[in-house]
């Protein structure tokens, strides 16, 4: 847990499942963000009935599916639980879009992110935010960047993060990707389909103030044009395990 955070109560979680919760602070925004709700779970302690104990629905879709992703759904949504009640609001569930994206109350904007270990969630008022994503990633091996870098990054951006960087080229890869996949959650449902990797170009990285300048490389929608320009952020949160942010 990073020296920064505040912690908080474990949910009352007999299975041991949920190891660790806390509130994480992301980037300088320029606006005063609350922390996203992290926990931190145990996939090998988690049974089917772990939703119940948790007071948590599990949608037909995801007893379906196997049961790391019912580990890492149940995880996800513990924190968007916590994070809606910070903001006052006592919300039994939350839905999913089309896109696979949580579907928030009238009011709210937010955004919800997983590892196989860990899960975090943010939620703001909507009149405060068109969007925001936030998205946790381990360090990507080599042999996983060497497969998607291509995917990712172009050949001018991966110069940029050699150059202005520094840290590993594997960490730079993950926090390109992390940030765009930030990007992503927070314009989804604006934009209303799927779009590559490609859309977005990151023009620039500062690794002292943890921020990122993305550029629109293809129009998205009438309010997300080519040319457009805006900022992301990044933290480290250990030696392997990145967080990148994105306001809208």
């Amino acid at each position: 847990m990073p020296s920064d955070c505040l912690k908080v109560t474990v949910p009352d979680d007999a299975s041991g499942f949920i190891t660790n919760t806390y509130w994480l602070k992301l980037g300088n925004h320029g606006h005063p963000l609350p922390p996203a709700f992290t926990v931190a779970f145990d996939a090998r302690s988690y049974a089917p009935p772990t939703f119940q104990r948790l007071g948590i629905r599990c949608p037909l879709e995801i007893q379906r599916a196997v049961v790391k992703r019912q580990a890492e759904y149940l995880a996800g949504r513990v924190a968007a639980r916590q994070a809606m009640t910070h903001l006052g609001m006592n919300v039994a569930e939350l839905g999913t879009g089309p896109l696979r994206q949580p579907l928030w109350p009238r009011g709210v904007s937010g955004s919800i992110t997983h590892t196989n270990d860990m899960a975090a969630a943010i939620a703001v008022p909507s009149d405060m935010a068109r969007g925001i994503g936030i998205d946790i990633e381990h360090i990507i091996d080599t042999g996983t960047a060497d497969a998607i870098r291509d995917t990712v990054v172009t050949d001018e951006e991966l110069a940029i993060f050699v150059t202005k960087g520094g840290c590993d080229p594997n960490m730079l890869l993950t926090i390109a990707f992390s940030a765009k996949e930030s990007f992503f959650k927070a314009t989804s449902s604006h934009v209303g389909r799927y779009f590559e990797f490609h859309a977005l170009r990151l023009t620039c990285i500062d690794s002292t103030s943890g921020r990122l300048t993305l550029m629109i490389a293809e129009t998205l929608s009438p309010t997300l044009r080519t040319g457009q320009i805006f900022e992301a952020y990044f933290r480290v949160i250990d030696e392997r395990t990145v967080l990148t942010s994105f306001f809208w």
